[in-house]
């Protein structure tokens, strides 16, 4: 499913019902339910009927077994036809007792008649809705746990793991529609009472969350899709006046499922199913049946995201199902990821790529804050089943895979993991020990660095070395990865590199390495002009990066890097290159700190290109304190000082010592304007003297003592131990004051600065060795 306005609150509180998971008929497989219900007093919230469970023991001798319902009055039981008394219901979990005991080659037959109004699940976003002439079911509870949420509306064993085929008989009032998933077998018009019994099948196994009723006035429009195996209706149940907003929203899906097809195999389904319901917070993948809020059908392609994540979950989640709540981003993080497929194939390689770097941003930035912490894939906990971890992190870790794999590896491979486990359920550890075992690449170092582990990794290249070999050039790339919300090295490291000539044209290679640093020679027909981590954006690190080929004068956005280029002279016959990286890892430190400045320890950008002579441009460079609106979570932890504090650093590169750069502050508008934009690194820094005595003092091994502090600018200073070394004094603004070298000198020294203004100066000694000695606010009194 993919939820829309969802309000994070959902899942602040959790509510597990009165039984166990898993503990549910646990000694028993479950072939087939007949759902035969009553859906005809919609105006009293009220359903009625009984449901068959046909199923086989697990093992031997068993006399008792145990279902899911939920909140709703049970009437009487049968088993294979005759009565039984001997059970108990405690509104969660149905306990029965047979006279005699089952064995394994036994075949059961159950029967619960049953009655009540069915309920919601506590958040709002999932089980049985009552809505104006409309009644509809989605099969998932974001609060409740399980999350499964068949238990609200028939008897069944309520897991993701447990499929079986699914019988509905569904009676209606005369003027309605009953859809279901599977074929429509049968319409029966009871003419004794006005209704009428809509029969739908479902052949395939489908745990009970996939299973769905939608019952209203609705409206069939349907034609047939030629598929690679068979032809496929695509039916629309929706409102009646909604035919031609329909026809125009869903104007793709042929397209769309050709896509899916060729990508991930023949559909797995005997139609492709949508029906509109009274819902607001987004759709429903129930198999065959898509349940989607009418409100998302709005005669354009709006949300055409959300068609076509719910399709993908036909192969992605309802085909093979994930074995665990934990394991969600199986089904939510692909189907996800389907979106940019979707764009990729449908639309275009740069619309896929727009989208993808706007997905990616908000996992780097956002979703942590929202989901109260960096989080692996797997396990995921419980209360965050739904969250936007496993939906977006799961897709670019999805896209990570792809990029790891490389796109003929991935496909093919993927088309036979699902071939393979139709029908199944399957875990993380199976996907990953599927694709090791079928591609022969271990994949054991990559799930544990991508999926198992929170956070993100980045890489970068450090620096590089070119020699000439002959007519080729040798070139040596240095790698460094850093970490964001993780303290682990990822190993089995494939970076792709691109080495660019002055023609643009570009050779990519992969470097392999383990943990921080790696290095590797590669040889060339061209000395290269740049060598680019991940150009082409394959591997999903955190890091986001655009590049442009500029001929024109104007402002050139790049999105999602908080960067904008503001061209001043460019020549159309000479097209200059500019490809910036918006880093979310913390920049190397000062070599040679500046007092008192602390920089940014969360991001930084990297700006690289070919800049022609006769080219030349100003930049802005953003930043934001912002907790609620705009730039959320951008600087809002690093920036403790007023904004008069902070500056924009700049170095050529990783072998020059960071310096401040002449850049202008609108605090206004929260940017730093450069007037001429050079390759190199740039990251914020702040005057923060607390924080920075802070992070110094913690340095300090050794007593010290400044007395009398204040005073009119003659200080003594106490050590523990004689010292050789500097000591100057620097004011608010960092700047030096005074400075002086000390050659053995006793545990006690005098200056005297009587010469500086009154105010707030910092102390700081450091021998010759640099050994940190003192760091301590002073304060000038005259």
């Amino acid at each position: 499913m993919k939820k829309i306005f969802f309000i994070a609150s959902f899942l602040i509180g959790i509510n597990i019902s009165n039984f166990s998971q898993n503990l549910s008929g646990e000694n028993i497989d479950i072939q087939e339910y007949i759902i035969n219900l009553d859906i005809t007093d919609i105006s009293g919230k009220f359903i009625s009927g009984y449901t068959d469970i046909i199923f086989n023991p697990i093992e031997e001798n068993i006399n008792n077994i145990s279902l899911d319902l939920l909140k709703l009055n049970v009437d009487s039981i049968t088993c294979n036809a005759c009565d039984i008394s001997n059970y108990t219901y405690n509104d969660s979990v149905l306990n029965i007792n047979f006279a005699s005991a089952f064995n394994l080659e036994d075949e059961i037959s159950i029967r619960v008649y049953y009655n009540g109004n069915p309920i919601l699940d506590p958040s709002g976003w999932g089980g049985f809705y009552f809505v104006g002439d409309y009644a509809f079911n989605l099969g998932v509870g974001f609060k409740d746990i399980p999350h499964a949420y068949g238990r609200v509306w028939f008897p069944c064993k309520d897991s993701f793991t447990d499929k079986a085929k699914v019988t509905c008989k569904i009676t209606s009032l005369e003027n309605h529609t009953a859809v279901c998933g599977g074929e429509l077998i049968n319409i029966i018009t009871n003419t004794e009472d006005n209704t009428k019994t809509w029969e739908w099948k479902l052949e395939k196994p489908v745990p009970t969350y996939l299973v769905s009723v939608a019952v209203g006035p609705y409206k069939l429009i349907s034609h047939n899709y030629q598929g690679v195996e068979k032809e496929i209706p695509i039916d629309f149940y929706i409102h009646p006046n909604d035919s031609s907003k329909t026809v125009n929203s869903f104007a793709n899906i042929d397209t769309v499922m050709a896509v899916y097809e060729n990508l991930f195999g023949a559909y797995p389904w005997n139609r492709v199913g949508y029906v509109a319901v009274a819902f607001n917070s987004g759709a429903m993948e129930h198999v065959t049946n898509i349940a989607m809020g009418r409100g998302f059908i709005t005669g354009d392609l709006t949300y055409e995201d959300l068609y076509y994540h719910e399709l993908a979950h036909m192969w992605f989640g309802n085909l093979v199902t994930c074995s665990s709540a934990e394991d969600m981003w199986l089904n939510e993080g692909w189907a996800t990821y389907c979106e940019t497929i979707f764009r990729e194939f449908v639309k275009s390689k740069e619309n896929a790529l727009n989208f993808r770097r706007s997905a990616h941003e908000q996992v780097l930035r956002v979703y942590h804050h929202k989901d109260g912490g960096f989080h692996p894939l797997y396990p995921i906990s419980q209360d965050i089943t739904y969250s936007s971890t496993v939906y977006q992190k799961g897709a670019s870790v999805a896209h990570a895979l792809r990029g790891y794999l490389g796109d003929s590896v991935f496909f093919t491979t993927i088309k036979e993991y699902l071939r393979q486990n139709a029908y199944t359920s399957k875990s993380s550890y199976d996907l990953r020990d599927f694709i090791t075992n079928h591609t022969g690449i271990d994949l054991t170092d990559f799930f544990q660095d991508w999926v198992f582990t929170p956070g993100f990794v980045h890489y970068s290249i450090d620096s590089t070395k070119v020699s000439a070999n002959g007519s080729n050039f040798d070139v040596t790339v240095f790698m460094k990865q850093k970490l964001r919300g993780r303290n682990v090295f990822a190993n089995s490291n494939k970076v792709p590199i691109s080495f660019m000539n002055e023609n643009f044209e570009t050779i990519t290679k992969i470097i392999d390495f383990d943990g921080e640093f790696g290095e590797q020679t590669f040889t060339l027909p061209f000395n290269p002009m740049l060598s680019l981590c991940d150009y082409f954006e394959q591997i999903s690190d955190a890091s986001i990066d655009e590049t442009k080929f500029i001929n024109s004068t104007g402002t050139k956005n790049y999105n999602n890097t908080f960067f904008k280029a503001i061209v001043n002279s460019a020549d159309e016959n000479d097209t200059a290159m500019l490809r910036i990286t918006h880093n979310w890892v913390a920049p190397d430190n000062f070599k040679n700190e500046i007092p008192g400045l602390i920089i940014a320890d969360n991001r930084f950008w990297t700006v690289e290109g070919n800049f022609p002579n006769n080219f030349s441009a100003s930049a802005e460079f953003a930043y934001s304190n912002a907790t609620g609106s705009g730039n959320l979570y951008l600087d809002n932890e690093f920036i403790t000082n007023s904004l008069d504090s902070l500056v924009l650093l700049y170095r050529p590169n990783r072998a020059i010592d960071w310096q401040i750069e002449n850049a202008t502050n609108s605090k206004f508008l929260k940017k730093f304007t450069v007037e001429s934009l050079k390759s190199g690194e740039y990251c914020l820094a702040i005057y923060d003297w607390e924080k920075y005595l802070q992070v110094e003092n913690n340095k300090i091994q050794l007593t010290s003592n400044i007395f009398p502090n204040p005073n009119n600018g003659c200080f003594e200073i106490a050590l523990d131990e004689k010292f050789s070394g500097k000591i100057n004094i620097f004011d608010i603004n960092g700047r030096l004051c005074w400075g002086k070298d000390f050659f053995e000198e006793n545990e006690n020294i005098s200056i005297s600065v009587q010469n500086l203004k009154s105010g707030m100066y910092f102390l700081n000694a450091k021998s010759f060795d640099g050994k940190l000695f003192i760091n301590k606010k002073i304060i000038i009194q005259k």
